[in-house]
């Protein structure tokens, strides 16, 4: 069992910190329009009081400004949704061997990433508790939008008929040998099962 998984469920996908900055980003950008509006707006009134501007000019003013504003609104709107999509375009799958299959000591795992070429890191739990960080540089090797790594599944002496589950992550970065949990970052495959049979 993903035993981070089993422990905390859905909220190891819930990133409260990502929503925070962007309630901070749109906090801070609608105050910095705000008060960009006041100090434009208190200037025009002072010049429409000296007379060096008129009425027209003013309300002209006001509509310019008022245009500017729906438009980098706009823009920003379009870029979060670029991004969004972008994120959900994201996928790595875990192909071979497959789930409930039967591996030896040593297996090459394959499978598929998108976007082509993203950073894809393979871990396998032999159920003690761990999660073993997979390849000679603890990443699996990237052609375009396929990936492989060779897999230890105990030892030649050990494991036999032992059960082990792999999964797949993308993005994830992690640089110790082994981990006793998953990151919550990172796109991730399905886990698979297999059973060590020679």
């Amino acid at each position: 069992i993903d035993k981070a998984r089993f422990s905390v469920g859905p909220c190891l996908h819930f990133k409260p910190w990502r929503i925070c900055k962007l309630n901070i980003a749109k906090f801070a950008f609608g105050f910095i329009m705000s008060v960009l509006a006041g100090v434009l707006g208190n200037a025009i009134w002072e010049r429409i009081k000296t007379g060096d501007i008129s009425i027209p000019h003013f309300a002209t003013a006001q509509l310019l400004l008022f245009v500017g504003v729906a438009l980098i609104g706009f823009f920003l709107g379009l870029m979060s949704r670029a991004g969004r999509r972008s994120s959900a375009d994201a996928e790595v799958k875990l192909l071979t061997p497959l789930n409930q299959g039967q591996v030896g000591a040593k297996r090459t795992v394959a499978g598929s990433v998108r976007p082509p070429n993203t950073k894809v890191q393979v871990f396998v739990a032999p159920g003690d508790g761990w999660w073993y960080t997979q390849g000679e540089r603890r990443q699996a090797t990237v052609d375009d939008s396929s990936w492989n790594v060779e897999c230890t599944f105990g030892t030649p002496e050990t494991g036999l008929g032992s059960n082990y589950q792999i999964i797949a992550i993308a993005n994830a970065n992690i640089r110790e040998s082994k981990i006793s949990a998953l990151p919550s970052d990172g796109i991730r495959s399905e886990i698979i099962k297999v059973r060590r049979s020679k």
